[in-house]
């Protein structure tokens, strides 16, 4: 990410892709299934989704690829780099402690850790391949986890890509527009807000009963 101009690829990516109609959001979602494997930010890779495609069909293909991209991580971390996820997991008490709880409560606990943006995407889908959690439960929690951020992110990058449009004078809104857009970015953060400290309470006592 740091040595290469993977931003810039990416718009290039996306401004070809804006031009294939339906299939544009598509094969952006296999776009997504492979960079997050890669550990490109899902966040990056969610707010491009809603720059090139709006609110609905932005929200539609980073899910979709973000989940495709889970699951595909997920198996190689269970699969092929499992070695080197355990090695690396092997001395940390919370990876410890998420094994441990997994194995009972795995749809929770993933719902709870997709909930909470601030982890990194790609490292925890190799390290939940690691652990007990089963793969039906793993994926459902995905789903469901990873709903209200990808809504956040790409209803962010929409109104990144009206004000990009409004500054090259190729899209004009009116002031009552703006503020609906404005409203609805600022509702969106603050549920996100929400649900990410809930989220984090409830995690901070599902690994206390773990340890426990």
């Amino acid at each position: 990410i740091f040595v290469y101009p993977v931003g810039d690829w990416l718009d290039g990516l996306l401004q070809r892709l804006r031009g294939l109609g339906i299939w544009g959001p598509v094969l952006y979602s296999v776009v997504y299934m492979i960079a997050s494997t890669l550990f490109v930010p899902a966040s990056l890779l969610t707010l491009g989704a809603g720059f090139a495609f709006g609110a609905i069909a932005g929200a539609i293909s980073a899910l979709a690829g973000g989940l495709l991209g889970a699951a595909l991580t997920f198996l190689l971390g269970r699969t092929l780099a499992r070695h080197i996820v355990e090695k690396r997991a092997a001395h940390s008490t919370t990876f410890a402690a998420l094994d441990r709880g997994v194995a009972d409560k795995g749809f929770k606990l993933v719902v709870l850790v997709r909930l909470t943006p601030a982890l990194p995407f790609a490292p925890l889908n190799y390290l939940f391949g690691a652990t007990r959690v089963r793969f039906r439960d793993y994926v459902l929690g995905s789903l469901v986890g990873m709903f209200p951020g990808c809504l956040m992110y790409t209803y962010l990058g929409w109104i990144t890509q009206s004000l990009a449009g409004t500054a090259r004078g190729s899209l004009d809104r009116t002031p009552a527009e703006w503020a609906l857009l404005a409203a609805g970015l600022i509702a969106a953060v603050i549920v996100t807000v929400v649900i990410t400290r809930m989220a984090r309470g409830a995690m901070r006592e599902a690994a206390a009963a773990a340890e426990g």
